[in-house]
């Protein structure tokens, strides 16, 4: 048995996140999900500052992805 079997299989047998050794796996797993949900549950808070210090025209007006950004 290799060193790495060796250590997938002692990771294995303890249970927990030992899945999360390598990076890319801990990535995909673990930090986009997270980002994606915090992206979710802040972004409407940023709208709402956002559309706070817009003028009516620029609340009204809709051009392309200027609802986003304040001019």
């Amino acid at each position: 048995m290799t060193d790495a079997a060796a250590r997938r299989a002692g990771a294995a047998d303890q249970g927990g996140m030992g899945y999360l050794e390598s990076l890319p796996r801990k990535v995909v797993v673990v930090y986009i999900p997270l980002a994606i949900f915090l992206f979710v549950l802040l972004f409407p808070f940023y709208w709402m500052t956002v559309t706070s210090f817009k003028s009516n025209e620029e609340l009204h007006a809709y051009r392309g992805l200027d609802a986003l950004w304040i001019f």
